[in-house]
């Protein structure tokens, strides 16, 4: 019975850190720091609840009574269950529609995590804590227990780790398929669902009295009957539920959309990105653009948010009005919404980047409109890299014009807008040499292969013989967009900014440029005293594994298996953002990923379980490697752009399950030492898998790029392997 135990409570666990992740990405406006913040303190946590007993000697033996092995667990799962609804009524700490700060991201991330991790680390303690009879069995080894029941099951610490990722992988299958084909069910209710199956199991393993199995049968039926009522509400949050008109989820993102005084407000995972009807704001994207443009024929418009740009692009009468939205659902949503017909364009369901090169020398356009935020995050970033400018012009025609807004204001320019708007102007002149602005509420930025007819007198000839009717953009107020002065102001700011650079794929600007607008958050009080919490408990961890570090100096295995925890999960985040960089779907394919990692920690367990000599001799080739791999994934990062979604999936995928092999093979061979407990391994495991996601999402990402970050996270690494050397003496047990 402990096999099922042990297989739920790893399906369980992994499909509660996807979800929350998922909402944590709701919060942040998808960003990929706040996925692997997220990760990475859920490890962290993860790891401290797993030896949170150790250190509390009371605490410990609370839960070495017998009642604690079904009371913690059980207890845990209705916990982590109903963890999303605290997770959403969070958004109170968050200013509505905008972006937040990165302290705000961080400190949130760590505080929201908390708590269900550190039940989840709990529950591994219970689990992989033997019962007296079997410890007294195998004095050389800490075996995962089997439950509390004493049924006497045998085994080692091993057993519980590979069937707890056995479990996790079914998740991971299973939530992809979830969020891919059913994402409008709730996930507070697949969650719940997958909370009550582990306690069921629970309930037949640890066979508790008739009287907690009715207690928390009635606990468990009021809180299904809570979350049911809570679930819209929670979603909703802070919007009253009269404002709202409706809610789409879809694979990708959850979108409010709050209707006030006949305005439909679209707020996509945490960010304002559309008002309807908004006749400047939907006017201005499109006629400075479309009338640069002498016979706009073709016209492709990328992003979702071109369907508000509909009506005034059919103002041109194009022959051919393509929109590219990879997000079909969101799509149809929103044209049912806004009541724009199908029939006025064609909607093709690619990634931009994708359908470039696929249509490569084919269909040429005359204009190319990118309807796509600011890069506030690598997937909408990835439409502003010099790679993206360079690739745009293969299907643009000779005398094409590409389109897109940045933030703009009329009268004061702040240093971080300046410095986005830098460093996407650099970018693009590296590709065009005829680019041209035009100033209202945002700067529209038109660019060319050929030189453009763009003044005041030629668009107002345009605008007459193709008999437009505008309210906003007119010809009266060509002469203000086009305003030569107030060229001139913009210029002159943009060159006050120094060392802007070049935006790359692989060195995303969006980071940052994120960084400088979080660190203004630093104004607010209630930001600088949180962010000065998390820095507390930061450093309290810090110092409390530098004073360890004698006795794992003494214990190579456990230096190890911290290298090597760091070195997996920075590996697996780097994965991460390559692939939403270029598919944008790691927010609901994430579990297939998680599992192809889990899949590699299984097998690696297996086949390394019998190991009984030779032990060091593996953990150095283990840990070489890592280092091997680390060197290869940097020449082969940028070979990825070539890969569609689909061979990047099966790509990442095995890349993630080979770096699990390692990690999975490394820490039952470390355990086979004997030495060191279990559940201590473990958690040094998780600290190095907190540190290295932590530190190379928040900083080695941002200061040397993703590529130059693969190859520093292999440094742990030869610091392990030089350990092993130095200290021969770290014997089998």
């Amino acid at each position: 019975m402990s096999f099922f135990l042990f297989l739920s409570f790893g399906f369980f666990s992994l499909i509660t850190q996807i979800f929350l992740l998922r909402e944590l990405s709701f919060l942040f406006i998808a960003h990929e720091i706040s996925l692997a913040a997220g990760l990475s303190f859920w490890i962290l946590w993860t790891g401290t609840g797993a030896v949170l007993p150790l250190k509390s000697e009371p605490f410990g033996k609370l839960l070495s009574k017998d009642f604690s092995g079904f009371l913690l667990p059980a207890f845990s799962a209705l916990i982590m269950s109903l963890f999303i609804i605290p997770v959403r009524y969070s958004s109170f700490f968050i200013q509505s529609g905008v972006i937040p700060g990165f302290f705000e991201m961080l400190w949130l991330t760590a505080f929201l995590t908390l708590i269900p991790g550190v039940f989840n680390g709990l529950c591994i303690h219970i689990l992989m804590t033997p019962l007296p009879e079997q410890a007294a069995k195998l004095p050389s080894e800490l075996p995962a227990c089997s439950g509390r029941s004493g049924s006497g099951v045998k085994g080692n610490a091993g057993s519980f780790y590979i069937l707890e990722t056995s479990g996790a992988v079914i998740a991971g299958f299973l939530t992809t398929a979830y969020l891919g084909f059913f994402p409008e069910f709730s996930i507070l209710k697949a969650q719940i669902c997958a909370g009550v199956l582990f306690l069921i199991v629970l309930f037949a393993h640890e066979k508790p009295k008739t009287i907690f199995k009715t207690a928390f049968s009635l606990i468990c039926l009021a809180l299904l009957v809570f979350a049911a009522k809570s679930d819209k509400r929670s979603m909703l949050y802070p919007h009253e539920p009269e404002h709202l008109h409706s809610i789409i989820q879809t694979p990708y993102s959850r979108i409010l959309v709050i209707e006030k005084n006949s305005q439909k407000t679209f707020i996509e995972n945490g960010f304002v990105s559309a008002h309807y009807p908004d006749i400047e704001g939907n006017e201005e994207p499109v006629h400075i653009p479309a009338l640069s443009v002498k016979k706009p024929e073709k016209i492709l418009v990328s992003g979702s948010k071109g369907l508000f740009f509909a009506e005034q692009i059919v103002k041109h009468k194009p022959q051919t009005l393509d929109l590219l939205e990879i997000d079909a659902a969101k799509a149809l949503e929103f044209s049912r919404i806004i009541k724009i017909s199908t029939a006025s364009y064609n909607l093709i369901a690619r990634d931009l980047r994708e359908f470039i090169r696929e249509n490569t020398g084919h269909k040429q356009y005359d204009l190319i409109m990118q309807a796509i935020p600011e890069p506030i995050n690598g997937l909408t970033n990835k439409f502003f890299t010099r790679e993206f400018f360079k690739e745009i012009k293969n299907i643009m025609s000779e005398h094409g014009v590409l389109s897109f807004q940045i933030p703009y204001s009329q009268t004061y320019l702040a240093p971080q807008q300046l410095f986005f708007s830098a460093c996407v102007l650099n970018t693009l002149k590296e590709e065009f040499k005829n680019i041209h602005f035009s100033l209202g509420r945002h700067l529209t930025v038109m660019a060319s292969k050929s030189k453009m007819e763009i003044n005041p007198q030629t668009l107002a000839a345009r605008y007459e013989k193709r008999k437009i009717k505008n309210k906003a953009v007119i010809p009266r107020l060509f002469p203000f967009y086009l305003d030569h002065y107030r060229m001139q102001w913009f210029n002159a700011n943009l060159a006050k900014t120094k060392n802007a650079g070049i935006n790359a794929d692989f060195h995303p600007l969006s980071y940052f440029y994120m960084w400088k607008i979080w660190l203004s958050m630093f104004v607010s009080p209630k930001f600088f005293l949180a962010s000065a919490a998390l820095l507390i408990i930061l450093l309290t961890l810090a110092i409390k594994l530098a004073k360890s570090s004698p006795v794992w100096i003494k214990q190579p295995e456990t230096c190890g298996i911290f290298a090597l925890g760091f070195w997996a999960m920075a590996f697996e985040v780097i994965i991460l953002f390559i692939f939403q960089i270029h598919t944008g779907q790691v927010y609901w394919k994430m579990g297939m990923l998680f599992s192809s990692f889990m899949t590699g920690t299984a097998c690696g367990g297996l086949i390394f379980r019998k190991t009984a000599s030779s032990r060091n001799l593996y953990l150095i080739l283990m840990s070489a490697l890592a280092i091997i791999s680390s060197i290869a994934g940097y020449a082969a990062v940028e070979k990825t752009q070539i890969l569609n979604a689909n061979m990047l999936l099966a790509t990442s995928a095995a890349c993630l399950t080979f770096a699990g092999a390692i990690t999975g093979g490394f820490f039952v061979t470390a355990v086979g030492f004997g030495r060191t407990d279990s559940r201590r391994i473990y958690a040094a495991d998780m600290y190095g898998s907190f540190a290295g996601g932590f530190l190379t999402s928040s900083i080695l990402i941002p200061l040397s790029g993703i590529k130059t970050s693969m190859l520093l996270t292999a440094i742990p690494c030869f610091a392990s392997i030089l350990l092993f050397v130095v200290y021969p003496r770290a014997k089998e047990g």
